[in-house]
């Protein structure tokens, strides 16, 4: 409370204020308080996409990856981000950083579909370098879920071929096989990766 000419005042504490607290509390390693703030500055400022990307990626730190998602899925089907994209109100950091976080959660095609949202906007070095960083990310995964498909394809043709007995059918494919680039499928970025650095929002 604010005092002035004798009486009292009421503080108010806007939703850049909140939004600050809830960063002190995830730095000291608080986060269920931190989220309950975070929830509190989105509540206070609906609008605001930075504080969604805050709330979203906490979520996917947390673990809470459903949770993160459906934050994300909301906004975009609530037309949300379309609205600020016409006003111009949209920021291509908070943009980029939902991008992130669909990443993380391996919705690759959503996170390339974000990213087309943000090409024409303002955005500082950082955030366009960020953003190069992923689009070479995501195109990987891409390529990389191509080859793993490619060769989970081949190696059905294989055990096709083995269970017809057509061994020289078979013994050819496997050598086609061995010729695939070899790769893993376990490539899906962690709730950290990507994550938007803090100052692309101070």
């Amino acid at each position: 409370m604010a005092q002035k000419n004798g009486s009292l005042l009421p503080f108010t504490r806007d939703a850049a204020f909140i939004n600050r607290r809830a960063q002190a509390r995830r730095e000291a390693g608080e986060n269920l308080e931190a989220l309950r703030l975070f929830r509190r500055a989105m509540e206070a400022a609906p609008d605001n996409l930075e504080y969604c990307v805050d709330t979203a990626e906490l979520l996917n730190h947390m673990g809470c990856l459903r949770a993160s998602y459906e934050l994300i899925n909301s906004l975009i089907n609530s037309g949300r981000i379309s609205r600020a994209l016409r006003s111009g109100t949209a920021s291509s950091a908070a943009l980029f950083g939902q991008a992130c976080n669909l990443s993380s959660l391996g919705c690759t095609h959503s996170a390339v579909a974000m990213l087309r949202r943000i090409s024409g906007l303002p955005m500082d070095a950082e955030c366009a370098e960020g953003l190069c960083d992923l689009r070479t990310h995501l195109a990987a995964e891409e390529l990389l879920r191509s080859t793993v498909l490619r060769r989970n394809r081949l190696l059905r043709r294989m055990n096709d071929c083995a269970d017809a007995h057509d061994a020289l059918r078979a013994c050819a494919v496997a050598r086609r096989c061995t010729t695939e680039p070899s790769t893993t499928t376990n490539s899906r970025p962690t709730g950290t990766t990507l994550m938007p650095s803090r100052s692309m929002f101070s």
